[in-house]
């Protein structure tokens, strides 16, 4: 999402403020289609596991992606009360009541089930064998375009799509240009090929539960330090060294260099506690929920607002500022929305 003229790198540009048969005998194969080698196996089936363990990496074989299981559990969510006016003192009051008041009040959410989450964001590869079997139009196909960074200038081009973002992707990269209704088009997909299980996008809640990974004090998601490097392991890519290249004028994380200018292949950089990648930087994800203010009630579930046009996005990108990796920062966008720097993770349980 690219540069507002508040937060230079946030490329929502303006938006600141069948039937069922058995399952074949399990199989264990090294590595993971999109997610890296995995020296311990992942367990590939048709169908989820009965009894996962926190962790355990599936490959579902319908889907073509690997999942990891988050058990049940709660936390807190929201900003920080130490973030607060380290964000005041490094924004300024009237931007931080604009663009980052939404992420209080702070409240305990308890999430009730556990569930399988992708490993990595949906690739270019995966959203294109969706669009084979359907003949799927996305919403920037039928609809005049995607926004993109070209010439520089901010805005929709008409011939911008997932196809053609404005820079060269491979099939292992994540798809991008595309809305929450085409996300939720490829699950809705899925849900037609696996009877008994049921794929969807992560609600705001699941996302940031995962993104904390049982760390209440977690600022970046990567951990505190303003970094993306943990014992020498880079964990994401962002706005680095290497977009000057193309951007000269675009601020960049400070001494660091991830070597991609735009998206890179997913499940490149270190996991998270729980196992997941990408959840920081290089693309933003689609979550479930409308957009909406926090209550200070404590939540079982939440499933966002009851009403509203704008869907709730996270995680920042290849192309945002540094304040987007912070695990409580949230965006709403309308859900026709799409840009170069837009994807989405999905996540799956046993109906």
């Amino acid at each position: 999402m690219r540069p507002s003229r508040i937060f230079p790198a946030v490329g929502m540009g303006l938006l600141l403020g069948g039937l069922l048969v058995a399952a074949p005998p399990t199989k264990t194969v090294k590595g993971s289609q999109n997610s890296g080698q995995n020296p311990a196996g992942v367990l590939s089936s048709r169908t989820a596991p009965a009894k996962p363990t926190p962790g355990q990496v599936w490959r579902d074989e319908v889907a073509g992606l690997d999942f990891v299981w988050v058990p049940a559990g709660e936390f807190w969510m929201g900003q920080l009360e130490t973030e607060k006016q380290k964000l005041i003192d490094g924004f300024g009051a009237n931007l931080y009541n604009q663009s980052l008041k939404d992420e209080l009040p702070r409240h305990k959410v308890k999430i009730s089930r556990g569930f399988w989450i992708g490993r990595c964001e949906v690739t270019v590869g995966q959203y294109r064998r969706f669009v084979r079997e359907t003949e799927y139009r996305t919403v920037a196909e039928k609809s005049g375009g995607a926004h993109v960074f070209d010439g520089g200038k901010w805005g929709r081009r008409a011939d911008a799509n997932w196809r053609n973002p404005y820079f060269a992707q491979t099939d292992e990269q994540p798809v991008v240009c595309v809305s929450w209704d085409d996300a939720v088009a490829f699950t809705r997909w899925l849900n037609l090929k696996a009877p008994g299980m049921f794929y969807r996008l992560p609600t705001e809640a699941e996302w940031e539960y995962v993104a904390r990974a049982g760390q209440e004090d977690r600022y970046f998601v990567w951990g505190k330090s303003s970094t993306p490097v943990i014992k020498g392991v880079k964990q994401a890519n962002v706005i680095d060294e290497s977009v000057k290249s193309v951007f000269p004028t675009w601020e960049t994380v400070p001494n660091y260099n991830d070597g991609y200018i735009y998206t890179s292949p997913v499940g490149l950089f270190g996991a998270n506690d729980f196992g997941l990648k990408d959840l920081a930087g290089n693309v933003w994800e689609w979550c479930s929920d409308r957009y909406g203010n926090y209550s200070e009630a404590e939540a079982r579930d939440p499933r966002g607002a009851s009403s509203g046009k704008l869907r709730v996005v996270r995680g920042g990108s290849w192309d945002s500022r540094l304040l987007t990796f912070r695990v409580a920062f949230r965006r709403g966008l309308d859900q026709d929305y799409r840009d170069y720097s837009l994807g989405f993770r999905i996540v799956v349980q046993r109906d």
